[in-house]
């Protein structure tokens, strides 16, 4: 699962909470960066940015066509 924003996690913005306000972070469909939705998508700072759901059956980060 992706949030609207991403960030680094690592300035001293985000190690005070305020992903926010990320020095080298966005949100998606801000005019820089496009908006996604479906199985794949590329992601900014994916390490930081996105959130693993117990689950969800997507445990494989690049499943190879024709398994």
């Amino acid at each position: 699962m992706a949030p609207f924003i991403y960030s680094d996690m690592t300035c001293s913005h985000c190690q005070h909470g305020s992903t926010i306000s990320c020095k080298l972070g966005g949100s998606f469909g801000d005019g820089t960066i496009d908006g996604g939705q479906g199985q794949a998508v590329r992601v900014p700072l994916a390490g930081s940015a996105l959130v693993r759901v117990p689950g969800s059956g997507h445990c494989d980060p690049f499943p190879r066509v024709g398994r």
